[in-house]
């Protein structure tokens, strides 16, 4: 039976399996969100640096689950074994160049793994928070609807990335207008109708998707779907990239729904 998990993942390894999730998703004891970030966690851009929580605090209400995310943890790259900013930023943009070319994402991941050879890493880089962001989660059916705040704590926001990710092995199709197709590359833009196309598990008979989004005005708003399965990679899901432009809070409403025939009778646990 699948359900939604507010308790921490005890899955360990990978590149993000270290930072602060949002809701799992389980199949009895089995956890289907593998090396992703779950359901509802938040991210920042700087065309230096990109942000992740490490540290969040969890409160269970009635109906609701609220999870308080810091941003607190950056990214770094390091050269053999020497930390490089230089390096971080250009990494960075060239991040931001894989992300707008999905035609040859499926090309350029492989090359990833000759990281090693070049002796070039990644690394976590604990420092004061730079924002906090607090979620609310509520499940109603087979969906998630997800209502998040997110503050600067050090001047104007950047890009502000909300990411709902499950495990690549998983999900390892999608749905689109009814049809069976191969998944997306590592990131890809959708056109910006709502509903969007699914991530499809078909073992499970079991399918995720962007249902809706909401955000003030003055907020721009860009969903991104997308797959990578590689040695340190296991995640598919969907991103919204919201641009605060030049604001110091920014706030959302969206809807994680699920569907197929594995997904009757979900509940939150």
């Amino acid at each position: 039976m699948i359900s939604f998990s507010a308790c921490t993942r005890g899955y360990r390894g990978g590149r993000s399996s270290e930072f602060a999730e949002g809701i799992l998703v389980r199949d009895g004891d089995l956890d289907l969100t593998g090396e992703g970030m779950g359901i509802g966690s938040v991210a920042l851009r700087t065309t230096d640096f990109t942000y992740f929580p490490q540290n969040s605090r969890t409160v269970h209400h009635n109906d609701d689950v609220s999870r308080i995310f810091l941003l607190d943890t950056r990214i770094v790259w390091r050269f053999w074994g020497i930390t490089s900013v230089w390096l971080t930023g250009l990494m960075e943009k060239l991040v931001t160049w894989y992300m707008t070319h999905p035609s040859l994402q499926n090309v350029f991941l492989p090359l990833c793994g000759l990281r090693g050879v070049a002796r070039l890493e990644t690394a976590p880089e604990v420092m004061e928070p730079v924002a906090e962001a607090q979620f609310f989660y509520r499940v109603k059916g087979s969906a998630i609807q997800i209502s998040c705040t997110v503050q600067s704590l050090q001047g104007p926001l950047p890009e502000v990335w909300l990411l709902n990710e499950l495990a690549a092995d998983i999900f390892t199709a999608s749905l689109q207008e009814d049809r069976l197709l191969p998944p997306p590359p590592g990131w890809e833009a959708l056109n910006g109708a709502l509903p969007t196309p699914a991530l499809y598990d078909p073992s499970r008979s079991l399918w995720f998707r962007v249902a809706r989004v909401m955000t003030a005005p003055s907020v721009t708003s860009r969903v991104y779907w997308g797959r990578e399965r590689g040695k340190e990679l296991n995640w598919a899901g969907f991103g919204i990239r919201l641009d605060p432009r030049g604001s110091v809070k920014v706030g959302c409403t969206y809807c994680i729904e699920f569907g197929g025939t594995g997904a009757t009778g979900m509940t939150l646990i």
